[in-house]
């Protein structure tokens, strides 16, 4: 072989090489949303590997949310917690988005909950000013925690010195929130907060008038210990009458007992007993006469 193709050859091979190594260096494309499709199927592996070949993971998908937002919705807790150990960077609305996509505490046999509520914790320890979120009703996560009936989240919310004197957008406090619940499964609230008295809501309901139209009678008697049980609203209606017409005889039994006055009267000259013989109420009607 003559120099002249060895020389030529050379080159070829040279730049065979070049490419070679350039191909090889070059930066893979990321497809994005092999990211959000194996979050949505709760594909841990398959997040890892895209992971490691240097998917970013603060990018956000065609709806608008991101990779760990997208964990959230899709109650991926396990896929969620790497994300954020990987570098996620959680932002505003992450926290509530985590405590909104609990579920009922009665059906939650893969303990969802608890694991939420790590994340809400990890949130925490990332940015402490997430916590303190409010939404659109300008309610904290406290309100959530009462919804959710969840005594965990809750003190651990009041413990990081979220304020349980909040009011809404509404005009309501957590009492309010809490009376439209059966007390057994919020009564842990009353260890946290202190009650100041019926604060009524725009509608002008206190945390008793809504415990009264709700039938529960331990809130009742919780918010009877502060609240004068011969209240009267604008209307001129008192914790009584609203019981006769929401035809509630064991709200009214408790109210009698603690002091109500079934002879007062509203601006329409109604008293308690009026309201019940609208109605027809033998029950109330009985309870109200013999008193």
């Amino acid at each position: 072989m003559s120099k002249k193709w060895i020389i030529i050859l050379s080159a070829i091979l040279l730049v065979i090489i070049i490419l070679t190594v350039f191909y090889l260096n070059e930066p893979k494309e990321i497809d994005n949303e092999a990211l959000f499709e194996s979050i949505a199927s709760g594909d841990q592996e398959a997040v890892s590997e895209l992971i490691e070949e240097g998917q970013a993971l603060n990018i956000k998908g065609e709806n608008g949310m991101t990779a760990f937002q997208t964990a959230i919705s899709y109650q991926q807790p396990d896929i969620a917690k790497m994300l954020l150990s990987e570098g996620a960077e959680p932002v505003e609305g992450d926290a509530w988005l985590s405590a909104q996509s609990m579920i009922d505490p009665a059906i939650d046999e893969d303990n969802l909950n608890e694991k939420l509520l790590e994340i809400i914790k990890e949130i925490h320890s990332q940015k402490s000013e997430l916590i303190s979120d409010v939404n659109a009703q300008d309610e904290t996560l406290l309100f959530e925690a009462i919804r959710l009936r969840h005594e965990e989240l809750f003190n651990w919310l009041h413990n990081q010195g979220l304020n349980t004197d909040v009011i809404n957008a509404s005009g309501e406090t957590i009492f309010h929130s809490a009376a439209r619940f059966p007390y057994s499964s919020l009564s842990f609230i009353t260890d946290e907060a202190d009650y100041s008295g019926g604060k009524t809501n725009i509608d002008g309901d206190t945390p008793l008038l809504i415990a009264v139209k709700s039938n529960h009678t331990e809130w009742i008697k919780e918010f009877l210990k502060t609240d004068d049980v011969n209240t009267q609203n604008e209307a001129g209606w008192t914790p009584l009458m609203f019981a006769a017409d929401y035809g509630f005889t064991e709200s009214a039994q408790v109210l009698m007992e603690l002091g109500a006055d079934p002879e007062l009267q509203n601006d329409s000259g109604e008293s308690a007993l009026d309201i019940a013989l609208k109605y027809d109420n033998k029950a109330l009607i009985a309870l109200l006469n013999a008193n």
